[in-house]
């Protein structure tokens, strides 16, 4: 996983995408996306705002279930992709 911490603008989105979070607080970035409701439609949602918040784009290699399976693995992802667009 990435060793930079994500930023907080990183978690806004994420949970912002998450129906099922009743409690931020009680998020962790280790719990699978899915089961807190993110479903295929989300994740392309959750694409498009991690986009334009970030301004990269996800490359379709990028776009696979185990890049959207959890918060950690989505900002590896994301992480090395501003890294290679800045």
């Amino acid at each position: 996983m990435s060793t930079v911490e994500p930023p907080k603008a990183f978690e806004d989105v994420v949970l912002f995408h998450l129906p099922d979070v009743t409690d931020p607080g009680a998020f962790t970035s280790h719990t699978p996306l899915g089961s807190l409701g993110l479903d295929s439609m989300g994740m392309i949602a959750l694409m498009a705002s991690l986009e334009n918040a970030f301004d990269f784009t996800f490359p379709e290699e990028d776009v696979t279930t185990a890049a959207f399976y959890s918060a950690d693995s989505l900002w590896s992802v994301v992480s090395r992709l501003i890294r290679h667009d800045g």
